[in-house]
């Protein structure tokens, strides 16, 4: 019996040395590369501890007097409640590489172990760990025997709690990884079987005769397995690499400012945005104010809508416009706050180039409103328009005139030069109109040959006076650069009828074009090419 014991000492001393030098070699390289692989430090805690856990039992069993024992007893103690808690954080680091655990978090994980270590080094007086302690000669070893004290189980309860709780973590992680991700996962967790299958054995006895404890063993099997699950997908390593390529080679600019209101960071492009010439990492945002106001001013407006609870609205993010001189750029802008530990520690700003989108919409928004041929408004634009014109005019009291004009006898040009001479006759008309009336007045086609002129705080009679003056400029108008056939030039007139909102009695559009309309029906019943302004008819 006495032999079999003697042989697993044995086994243990000859395998302790070999891997406590593989785990400091472990431990050496995973500490080379603590700055790009996130787990690292964990990793790192996890092999020291490990190799102090198996110097100290191997120097525990060599050593030949009942105080050495004991001392080394107690100091691999201290290895070994440090171990689940240095594994909790690993597997905190693994799920969330970007989110490490708080400080004084970490510090309360080792607030039970801490305690239970002090109350190993002071066992004889209390007894809590080891209620007996015995020596035992097993040939030239001297190896102690205990019985466990209540606060044993307290702590070993809180050490399985926090191997379980992060092998629960792993395993979440696992399930929630396909693929590559999935492989690493599974290493991983393989890793967290070993010491809780070797523990479990030993502490209850699974194997008759079995007295070594070697957990530790199964704890550097891990090691292996978390060493290859990190370092041969090397995910870890180039997680925080691909994002940082992908932050800074991205189009859309990127600034990250903490909760002093401080710029911590952005990428090329937000530099090149905001202030090409001024570097601004480090600078306060408040300086971004002067270079760029109307970011400033879009994310301080976020800000405070978010501080008192509002919502964003429905329209979607925020735009602003920039100009470098000599180009016109937009951007959609969001603001969103960097959370950690449920409170926020910053902001993370986004700019994304919507400048294709915005002259996109404007150049649908240009079609709706705008003739295709001739370039001026279309007949609903000029409907809507007219309507908010009189609304004003009412409003204010003051004068308004539209005309409608027609092209004489069109239908002739088209049947004797065909459509393509009549779309040029349009188009040039419509170039007419727009060159001999003022900015404030607008010019629409109203469908086929017909025109409308809207003329802001004009009186009907100043309009009738334009119309006379733009009446006689396209009957003058004798050489178009438009010939359709040799020595044959194309020639057109036009009638207007006018009609204004002052002493008229004018109540909605309906009326006062039906007003202008019947201005223009006079005009072509008494021989084309004129002029007429609405007046109303003399009772019988």
């Amino acid at each position: 019996m006495h032999q079999d014991i003697l042989l697993q000492y044995q086994i243990f001393l000859a395998i302790a040395p070999v891997t406590a030098v593989f785990l400091t070699f472990l431990a050496a390289v995973i500490y080379n590369a603590r700055r790009t692989v996130k787990t690292a430090y964990p990793l790192f805690g996890l092999c020291a501890l490990l190799v102090g856990l198996i110097v100290c039992n191997a120097l525990e069993q060599v050593t030949t007097t009942p105080a050495g024992t004991i001392f080394f007893a107690k100091f691999s103690y201290w290895f070994l409640t440090a171990i689940p808690v240095v594994w909790f954080v690993f597997a905190l680091r693994y799920a969330g590489q970007d989110d490490p655990l708080p400080f004084p978090r970490i510090l309360l994980l080792f607030a039970l172990p801490l305690l239970s270590d002090i109350l190993v080094a002071t066992n004889e007086w209390h007894g809590l760990i080891w209620s007996r302690t015995d020596y035992v000669s097993i040939g030239p070893l001297l190896t102690l025997r205990v019985e466990h004290g209540f606060w044993f189980y307290i702590a070993a309860l809180y050490n399985y709690a926090l191997m379980l709780g992060g092998a629960w973590i792993i395993f979440r992680a696992f399930l929630r990884s396909s693929g590559v991700y999935r492989r690493q996962a599974s290493w991983i967790l393989a890793g967290v079987l070993f010491p809780l299958i070797g523990n479990i054995v030993y502490l209850f006895k699974l194997f008759p005769g079995l007295v070594k404890d070697y957990t530790c063993f199964g704890l550097f099997f891990s090691m292996i397995c978390f060493y290859i699950g990190t370092f041969r997908y090397r995910l870890l390593e180039l997680l925080p690499i691909a994002r940082a390529i992908i932050i800074e080679q991205m189009r859309e600019g990127v600034i990250i400012i903490d909760s002093d209101a401080t710029i911590l960071d952005l990428n090329p492009q937000a530099q090149k945005i905001v202030a090409p010439k001024q570097p601004l990492a480090g600078r306060p945002f408040a300086d971004v104010a002067s270079l760029c106001p109307d970011l400033y001013r879009v994310c301080t407006e976020m800000m405070e809508r978010r501080k008192a609870g509002e919502k964003s609205g429905p329209d979607g993010p925020p735009g602003i416009e920039l100009s470098d001189g000599e180009t016109q750029r937009y951007f959609d802008v969001e603001c969103l706050p960097i959370i950690r530990n449920h409170g926020s520690v910053g902001e993370l700003i986004t700019l994304h180039d919507s400048t294709d989108r915005v002259m996109l919409l404007r150049r649908i928004e240009q079609l709706a409103q705008t003739d295709e041929l001739t370039g001026l408004y279309n007949r609903r634009y000029f409907l809507e328009y007219l309507k908010c014109e009189i609304e004003r005019s009412k409003r204010y009291g003051k004068a308004l005139s539209i005309g409608i004009l027609d092209i004489d006898f069109f239908k002739r040009v088209n049947d004797a030069y065909g459509h393509p001479a009549g779309d040029a006759v349009l188009a040039r008309f419509g170039e007419i109109l727009a060159a001999s009336l003022r900015e404030s007045d607008v010019v629409a086609r109203l469908g086929g040959e017909e025109f409308g002129v809207l003329m802001p705080e004009t009186s009907a009679r100043a309009a009738y006076s334009v119309c006379c003056r733009l009446r006689e400029r396209i009957e003058q108008q004798v050489t178009l650069p438009l010939v359709a056939e040799e020595g044959k030039i194309i020639s057109f007139t036009v009638s207007i009828g006018v009609a204004g909102t002052e002493g008229s009695h004018v109540l909605d559009v309906r009326d006062l074009f039906e007003k202008a309309d019947k201005a223009l029906y006079r005009s072509k019943n008494e021989g084309r090419n004129r002029v007429t302004l609405w007046e109303p008819e003399a009772p019988d």
